[in-house]
């Protein structure tokens, strides 16, 4: 079974907007799948925009589990099994490599 991991590689900021101070407008993630001894990941990002009105978490206070429930929650469940099946597909290549082509002779000569 291949189990799932997010990160947040990097976060972008600008300084100063509608009155908050170091507001998250750009996350760079990683979802990385492991099963046994093989790994598998892919990589994005996701814009965000501060919403009005919604709570605001100080950028210093911030926790990774919040910020990948953003990206998650941007994505969606589906888009999120997207990237999933992906990951296992990477794994299962490696379990099981598809054959290498060979070069074969012509068959005319």
């Amino acid at each position: 079974m291949t189990t799932y991991t997010w990160s947040i590689l990097q976060m972008n900021v600008v300084p100063f907007l509608d009155g908050q101070v170091d507001v998250v407008v750009f996350v760079n993630w990683q979802l990385t799948g492991v099963q046994d001894t093989y790994t598998a990941d892919i990589a994005g990002w996701r814009n965000f925009e501060l919403q009005q009105g919604a709570g605001f978490t100080p950028y210093n206070q911030l926790t990774e589990e919040q910020v990948i429930g953003w990206v998650q929650a941007s994505y969606g469940e589906n888009t999120i099994s997207s990237f999933e099946n992906n990951i296992q597909e990477k794994i299962n290549a490696q379990i099981n490599p598809p054959p290498e082509p060979q070069p074969a002779p012509l068959p005319w000569q």
